[in-house]
């Protein structure tokens, strides 16, 4: 990813540098209209992706489907606090003589 976007400003610095200083009439217009073109292509793929209707739709498409979560009742153990205790205790006893 990071060569990536390193790749694409140095051909952008490139593309620049040759248009400014070393392209003809006829080459500048040519590339004016690429970068202009790839711009509107751009521009057309962020107008798709963030409209803020087709935003609206997707959720109400998602709303619109049958969502089925199972609930079921989980039975909760209350341990009693000297049952902890002995239990934190003997596990910490049956750690050490393991070592």
């Amino acid at each position: 990813m990071y060569k990536k976007n390193i790749y694409g400003i140095i051909q952008l610095w490139i593309v620049g540098l040759f248009r400014e200083y070393f392209a003809s009439d006829d080459q500048k217009e040519k590339i004016n209209k690429i970068l202009e073109h790839n711009e509107k292509v751009y521009q057309d793929e962020l107008r798709k992706k963030y409209n803020p209707d087709n935003l609206f739709d997707k959720n109400e498409k998602l709303l619109n489907t049958n969502v089925t979560k199972q609930t079921d009742i989980v039975e909760y153990k209350n341990e009693e606090w000297y049952k902890k205790l002995f239990s934190m205790i003997s596990q910490w006893f049956k750690k050490l003589l393991n070592k």
